[in-house]
């Protein structure tokens, strides 16, 4: 195995790992016990197995945000550089090799293949599409041939800007290699703001023994959040303000 797939293979295999079955017995002896337990205290002890779950979850999920914060430098924007890779709402992010070259170029992204209405896209995905009310109706709408990214793209001023959306909760989607990758506030939730031209990767068929990665690109800047449950990465010469003006007007 290559050493690059690595990182995009481990997310994967996260996403994808058999969990064992419960007891066969399991059902009928938590029937039985609740057959001999009375309504009411059946419910109390419902509500406190419950509140300990979420006691717990919640204590965990505190120690993960400590230890992303202290490992992520903890200073606003807080930077998401890491020594190896950083996966985000199933975009991987690669620290780029020692010694490799600085994009100096100001790239455009590809303007998505006009064939389709947005209405047409909508019923290929499963997922309701993500239209920033700041750019409106896009130019061109493009789906995967699995159905599992939708791409819309504008012409402005500044050249084309570009839409790409899909479930980040199935499999990495994208590969990028970056160093200055950073966290912002996108409404009620973060994104992560790549604000220079970097490399990405765009695995086709994620998950599935057809997967692969398409030939590297360069990308202009790059705003990654999350939108009722779907990622979405918006691409173009914009500044932060911008595309955050832009990702807060899709909500």
């Amino acid at each position: 195995m290559a050493e690059s797939n690595l990182d995009v293979v481990l997310v994967d295999l996260g996403t994808r790992l058999a969990v064992p079955p419960p007891p066969e017995d399991l059902q009928s002896r938590v029937m039985a016990r609740l057959a001999s337990t009375p309504a009411r205290s059946r419910l109390r002890r419902w509500f406190g197995w419950a509140l300990t779950r979420l006691r717990r979850l919640w204590r965990w999920v505190v120690a993960g945000l400590l230890v992303l914060v202290v490992s992520l430098g903890a200073v606003p924007p807080v930077r998401a550089q890491v020594s190896s890779w950083l996966s985000f709402l199933g975009v991987v992010v690669r620290a780029p090799a020692p010694g490799s070259p600085v994009p100096t170029v100001q790239p455009s992204p590809p303007p998505a293949s006009a064939g389709l209405t947005l209405s047409q896209a909508a019923a290929l995905v499963r997922f309701r599409p993500v239209v920033p009310a700041e750019l409106g109706l896009p130019a061109a709408v493009e789906v995967s041939g699995d159905r599992r990214l939708l791409s819309l793209s504008w012409q402005t001023s500044t050249g084309t800007v570009r839409l790409d959306q899909f479930d980040g909760r199935l499999s990495p989607r994208f590969v990028k290699t970056s160093r200055d990758a950073e966290y912002v506030e996108v409404g009620d939730t973060t994104g992560l703001w790549f604000p220079t031209a970097h490399e990405v990767v765009v695995i086709d068929r994620p998950g599935t023994q057809e997967s692969r990665e398409l030939p590297p690109r360069l990308a202009a800047q790059t705003l990654v959040w999350e939108e009722s449950g779907t990622t979405v990465r918006l691409e173009g010469r914009l500044t932060r303000d911008r595309a955050v003006q832009i990702a807060r007007s899709a909500g």
